[in-house]
């Protein structure tokens, strides 16, 4: 509200329900899109979803920010906010890169994000850009200014306005979402460091992911395992076992344990890699259902039907989207 939205009128403009927007409970990517998009027709706002991030996490006291305002370094902030950022904004993800030469972030869409229109799906990753931006520089109790800036999607009418929330001009059709700072950034100190503190509150953190998210320790390495050996044909599980170093007994009662299964992690990943190769580019559907492993592409139409109950062609988006 006050940002000049009102909730329930966008509920009904975007014919949607309170429990479909239980955004505690992890609310479904296309409640979220058109609850975007109901939002930005209504206000006439394009970047209401970065004034959006930039109001709610001015006070946010989530366990993941606290758990990042009680390192000791930036380095650590921001490897722990990348690590959760899931709980800031469920359908984005972040990867850190820090070394001598580098200190960024990538942002990534879930799979399920891109049946959202293209531009919640925009407005989303600016706005993670803002939320992880504000956290880190609520941790060192600084403005810090990226050096840089990029997003993939082309750019927006207000050039400016993102320039000014996020502390640089962005760059525009670039080929990351990403910001990155100067390297020695990642040395600064926080101003609220708590050893104690984050003692207690890391391993609360990571069985919060582990039960709303299901990415165990073995079933992250099982999905990257599967993912580096699709292009060449089927995966097969003795062979994921012994990249991992296991028996395929142990490996199944593993991923078992975890609450998932060798099939269920297979079919995860091409899900996740098809859509991304069609949203992302312009590869056609024999080459896509290749790098997935299918011993043909009629095999990979028939799988998308299933995850998403549409077909192949109906998925890729047109030059206007």
């Amino acid at each position: 509200m006050e940002l000049g939205a009102d909730r329930k009128a966008l509920l009904v403009e975007a014919g949607l329900t309170d429990d479909d927007v239980d955004l505690d409970a992890g609310a479904p990517a296309t409640a979220v899109g058109k609850l975007i998009d109901a939002a930005s027709s209504s206000t006439g706002d394009e970047a209401l979803m970065l004034r959006a991030a930039r109001a709610v996490t001015k006070d946010a006291q989530g366990i993941v920010t606290h758990l990042a305002y009680s390192c000791e370094l930036v380095r650590d902030a921001l490897l722990v906010l990348a690590r959760h950022f899931r709980f800031c904004c469920d359908l984005v993800t972040a990867t850190a890169t820090i070394d001598q030469h580098a200190c960024a972030i990538d942002f990534a869409l879930v799979p399920e994000a891109y049946c959202m229109s293209a531009d919640a799906r925009q407005a989303l990753i600016e706005a993670s850009a803002a939320i992880m931006l504000l956290h880190l520089r609520n941790a060192a109790g600084q403005t810090l200014v990226p050096t840089q800036v990029t997003f993939r999607h082309r750019a927006p009418k207000d050039v400016e306005l993102r320039a000014s929330l996020l502390g640089a001009l962005p760059q525009f059709g670039a080929e990351r979402d990403a910001m990155c700072f100067a390297a020695d950034t990642a040395q600064l100190p926080c101003v609220r460091p708590d050893a104690e503190l984050r003692v207690v509150l890391e391993p609360y953190a990571e069985m919060l992911l582990s039960r709303r998210y299901g990415d165990g320790p073995w079933t992250r390495r099982a999905l990257t395992a599967v993912s580096e050996l699709l292009p060449g044909g089927e995966p097969r599980m003795q062979n994921v076992a012994s990249n991992l170093h296991l028996s395929v007994r142990s490996l199944q009662r593993r991923l078992r344990e975890e609450g998932t299964s060798f099939t269920a992690i297979v079919d995860s990943v091409r899900r996740s890699l098809a859509m991304t190769y069609l949203v992302e580019s312009e590869l056609g559907a024999s080459e896509i259902a290749h790098r997935l492993g299918f011993a043909d592409v009629s095999s990979f139409h028939r799988a998308f039907r299933r995850w998403t109950g549409r077909a192949v062609s109906s998925f890729r988006p047109t030059d206007g989207q």
